[in-house]
């Protein structure tokens, strides 16, 4: 018998970042040095030996981690991340 798991994460694709008086270009930076930041803390294996000492779900769940790490990130920076129409209403 075969069990397979699959993590999933929230859908975020209708969701952006929203500060007031806060320009694209700062947003793109910020956003690029939480992803650095994120990537650095939850690192993908880079052997076979750690891929396959992963359990089914690591790869989920390193994704999830990454997604808290920018989020908090961005939020101590004063950005909000809000439903697309949502942030429409705010400007």
């Amino acid at each position: 018998m075969l069990l397979a798991g699959c993590a999933v994460g929230p859908d975020y694709s209708n969701y952006e970042w929203k500060k007031r008086g806060g320009s694209i270009e700062e947003r793109n930076r910020l956003l690029a040095e939480a992803k650095v930041h994120a990537i650095q803390a939850y690192p993908d294996p880079i052997s076979m030996d750690q891929i396959q000492a992963e359990p089914i779900a690591a790869p989920a769940i390193r994704s999830a981690k990454r997604n808290e790490v920018i989020i908090n990130f961005m939020a101590s920076k004063g950005w909000q991340f809000v439903p697309r129409e949502s942030a429409a209403a705010r400007n």
